[in-house]
């Protein structure tokens, strides 16, 4: 029931996330003669964004399907794909109703840095804690000092296309984690 609920307001964040976050110059696209190489831990985070969230399904009904290698991942990926696009096709009405509600604030948030994206729930759940002393500007800034900046984990000598295709998975994840924790928090 969780999958149903997400397909429908992923086909919306892709569209949006493909086109704000991956530059026309490092698109992917099926225009390429040979597909990209990338590394396994890039296949294996759009494997993970397609099971959870249908990522690749909705960038390929976009017509953005990333021309990629998907090595020994491609009949899982298949198969996942084909159960999550069967999964859109057969949604209620209420599945979709909900799909949308959730769409408005994921898209919000597809506009935002990771930093502030967390900022921002870290910020809500000192508020819904009953600490709304401690969500001051001045201890967000004490918890950004005790936070230790992770570098990217873009690999040297890697295609600008990996690079970016990388960048927007990431977000997408992140993005999708952070709604799904503060509907698990509405629901308590």
């Amino acid at each position: 029931m969780r999958n149903f609920y997400r397909l429908f307001s992923i086909v919306i964040v892709a569209t949006l996330a493909l086109a704000v976050f991956v530059p026309g110059s490092t698109r992917i696209t099926r225009a390429q003669d040979k597909p990209l190489v990338c590394d396994s831990t890039l296949v294996t985070l759009l494997m993970v964004a397609e099971h959870n969230y249908d990522y690749l399904t909705n960038m390929e009904k976009a017509g953005n399907t990333p021309n990629i290698e998907f090595g020994d991942y491609k009949p899982l990926l298949t198969q996942i794909m084909a159960n999550m696009m069967a999964m859109q096709q057969n949604m209620t009405q209420e599945q979709m109703d909900a799909a949308a509600m959730e769409e408005k604030s994921m898209s919000e948030m597809m506009g935002m840095s990771n930093k502030d994206i967390i900022d921002q729930y870290l910020k809500g759940m000192m508020m819904d804690n009953g600490s709304m002393a401690e969500a001051t500007p001045d201890a967000m800034g004490s918890m950004d000092a005790m936070m230790t900046e992770l570098p990217t984990g873009a690999l040297a000598n890697e295609d600008p296309a990996c690079t970016a295709l990388r960048t927007d998975v990431e977000h997408f994840l992140l993005v999708h984690t952070i709604a799904d924790m503060k509907m698990g928090e509405t629901m308590k």
